[in-house]
């Protein structure tokens, strides 16, 4: 039977928040046996181990965040919406209508890039350079 993501999703927000309290229930009932699984598991690891494990994760976090960030660029025309500048190294992600940092609070920067990518039509965001985006946050009093 092949996947079906509408049938998935549908499912997800029906059993949502049923699946949500049993699981609660059930970890709160099993707390002390996942305490323990976790403290021997975390023995059986070496310092150098964890070491390696967390530049494991660093390195694949930001390989995921970079390719996030040239799916987003390139999506958005990778230059200044005012000036064209094309280098991506001094481009930054810009709300039209102000709001960024409230929002960057809320879902985090990978959250907005994910948005970005499943909306069709992108009209609240822009690239602009460091320069351009300054000038704007100030014309606009953004701060």
């Amino acid at each position: 039977m092949p996947y079906n993501k509408k049938y998935a999703r549908e499912y997800y927000k029906k059993y949502y928040q049923v699946n949500k309290e049993y699981y609660k229930k059930y970890y709160q009932e099993h707390k002390q046996q996942y305490r323990d699984a976790n403290k021997k598991h975390v023995e059986k690891l070496k310092a150098d181990d964890i070491d390696e494990w967390r530049r494991y994760w660093n390195t694949y976090n930001r390989k995921r965040y970079e390719k996030l960030r040239n799916m987003v660029f390139n999506k958005l025309g990778n230059q200044c919406a005012k000036c064209g500048f094309k280098d991506r190294r001094a481009l930054q992600l810009d709300h039209i209508n102000g709001g960024g940092s409230r929002e960057l609070k809320e879902i985090k920067a990978t959250g907005i890039y994910l948005k970005i990518l499943k909306s069709e039509n992108v009209t609240d965001y822009q690239l602009l350079c460091a320069n351009c985006n300054w000038i704007k946050r100030a014309e606009k009093k953004e701060y």
